[in-house]
Parts: structure tokens; sequence; C-alpha cells
């Protein structure tokens, strides 16, 4: 096979080398370029003279790391010229050696997606990066979190970032102070923040992003109203919101998503994932017409809770008042039980799916 494609033209077979790259998963992608280049001289030829092969690189940070492996590092993006790169970076909570740090300052002007584990790298932001267009941290360790003064520190580098993702485990409220000044960023169109049992809405407090689009967070209990603050500030754009949220006080949490809703004006997606108060107090507000009248996908997912007819019959009037706008619907439970409804209730829902809307139910 590999004598046969070496007929080819060797513009065609850096072609398809881009497309297996490509189509590769992410961390297949890192290792490809070198399997390729491995088969035979021709192959290797091509490879080497495909930038689009060598802009995406993972690597390890250990205190074991050394000048030889910053070398290949650098002989690997120094194939792909003057293109820019994507970079994942995995540091154990090590301290990389200053040779690491210069690695970096040498190519920053290259980086356009990076994502790391670690506080550690912060550094790394003290200098512009004029390119940087994706930022993800990846905090696994429990007792590391990225506060909101760092994250500043990565808005005021990044002239060009488009998306921040910042996943982590730590618990945020132990940390004193949140940042206490405003601050706005336009440019950026997607955040994510999310967490496994913190309140992630601490780190937009003072932010406003007027060209925000899409946004996918978890908040802490009965933190609403913080994030509906958040959206008043900056979402006359935002077209995709998920919210992962608990809340208690039904009259309460009414008031403050109704006040969410109604500042999303062009809101086409919300995907919702909250105990049955969240939920219920939703479903309430979506009876308003006048709120988020052109929503097109809603998905919704209960914590532990079963629904039962009633829950259903609220829904079936809350989305059956906008049906001309809504057009798929998914319906998701953590229950281990498996819900139930009435040939009255699945009758409405079908009358739906045929009216032309799709109903996704895993419940």
């Amino acid at each position: 096979m590999s004598n046969y494609i070496s007929t080819l033209p060797t513009e065609l077979i850096s072609e398809i080398f881009i497309i297996v790259i490509y189509r590769s998963h992410n961390c297949v992608r890192f290792t490809e370029p070198l399997r390729l280049s491995g088969v035979c001289k021709t192959w290797q030829a091509v490879a080497f003279d495909t930038p689009q092969l060598w802009t995406n690189l993972s690597f390890a940070v250990s205190d074991s790391i050394t000048v030889d492996d910053i070398e290949f590092y650098t002989v690997w993006l120094n194939r792909a010229r003057s293109r820019h790169l994507n970079l994942v970076v995995i540091t154990y909570k090590i301290i990389p050696p200053p040779y690491f740090f210069d690695f970096f300052h040498n190519i920053r002007n290259r980086i356009a997606s990076l994502t790391f584990d670690s506080t550690i790298l912060m550094s790394i932001f003290y200098d512009i990066l004029p390119h940087l267009s994706t930022v993800r941290f990846e905090m696994n360790n429990p007792g590391e979190f990225v506060t909101a003064k760092q994250m500043l520190a990565v808005l005021s580098s990044s002239p060009n970032l488009t998306s921040l993702d910042i996943d982590m485990v730590a618990d945020y409220d132990r940390q004193q102070p949140i940042l206490d000044l405003p601050w706005t960023y336009c440019g950026i169109t997607n955040i994510s923040l999310t967490s496994e049992r913190t309140d992630m809405s601490r780190l937009l407090a003072y932010l406003t992003v007027p060209t925000l689009k899409e946004l996918n967070i978890t908040l802490g209990h009965n933190q609403i109203a913080r994030l509906a603050d958040f959206l008043q500030r900056s979402s006359s754009s935002l077209e995709n919101l998920c919210i992962e949220a608990e809340s208690d006080d039904e009259y309460w949490v009414e008031t403050d998503i109704e006040l969410l809703l109604q500042v999303v004006p062009v809101l086409a997606t919300l995907k919702l994932y909250g105990n049955d108060t969240l939920i219920a107090s939703t479903i309430s507000v979506l009876t308003n017409i006048r709120i988020i009248p052109h929503v097109q996908y809603l998905e919704i997912e209960l914590f532990t809770v079963v629904p039962d007819d009633n829950w259903f019959l609220n829904l079936y009037n809350a989305i059956s008042t906008r049906s001309d706008f809504l057009k798929s619907l998914r319906l998701d439970s953590n229950s281990e039980e498996q819900s139930q409804w009435s040939d009255t209730i699945e009758s409405a829902f079908s009358k739906l799916e045929s009216e032309g809307m799709k109903i996704i139910y895993n419940l």
C-alpha cells in the first residue's frame, strides 16, 4: 500500500495525511505525525514538508524534563513553520525548570490553543499571547483552583481570546478575596465554568462580556441571581446557555429565573441540569410566552427526581405555548427509577411530535 501511495503526487499525499490527522481523536492527533513519517523515506519527506501535521503537541512536564526534551519539542513545532499551535501541557503539579519557560516564551506568538492542568504555568500569561484564542484549565487536584485574578491575567494577556474553559474540583469558596474591580472583555464568545462542588459564578462577579454567545456554568446553591446579574451586563448576544444548579427556595428561584431569561433576548438553546425546585420553577416561568420566545432547543436533566403526571402536564403547558419556536426537546433523569406517565400525557406529547417537534426521552 505504501508503494502505491508513493506513486501519487506529493501534494495529494500531503492532503491525505492532513485528513488522517484532523479526523483522528485528539490524543491520537499528537502521535500520528511520527507514525506517518516512520513508514518510509517518501512518507517521511512528505510529512516533514507538511506543516499542518505538526501544529498539535501534547507533552508532560516533570522534574526529569531535560534540555533534549525541549529540543525535541522545538524541532516538532519548527516543522509547523509559522502556523499557529495547539498545545496540551500536563505538569503533575511539578514546577518546570527555567528552560521550559524559555521554550514557551519563544513560541508565545504562535500559540492559538492551550490546555493545561495546573496554575503552576500561570506565569506564561505575563507575556502577551497575541494569537491565543482558546484556553482550557483542567484542574483535577482538589486543592487547586483558578482565582478570579488569575482569570483576569489570562484575559489581559490574550487580546484575541474567544473561548475560555475552566473545569476544576476544588472548593472555590475557601479562597479570598475574589476579584473586586470591574472588568470588561470584548471578543470572547464562549465561556465554560464547571466544577464538581463549587459555585463558579464567583468568577463572573465583576466581569462584563458583551460579545458572549455561549455559556456553560455550574452554580452554587441559590446563585441564579448572581448569574442573572452577569447576564444582564453581558448577554445581549447570548445564544446558548447551559446551567447546572440546585435551589430550595421556590419563590425566589422563580423570580431569579424570570429575570435571567428576560435578559437573553436571542437565546436559541437552553440546557438545565438541576433539582426539582429549579426545574419546576423554570417550567413555570416558561409558560410566559414573552420570556425567551425564540428558544429552539430545550434540554432538561433532573437530579434524582422521578417526574409524575403533574410534572409532565406543567411541562406540556410550558412548551405548547411556544411550539412555533421550539423545535427540539430532550428530557433526562439521573434517578434509577423509571418514570411513568398516563395515556393522556403521552398523547399530548405525541401531538407535539406530530406537529414537527423532535422529543427525546431518557427518563
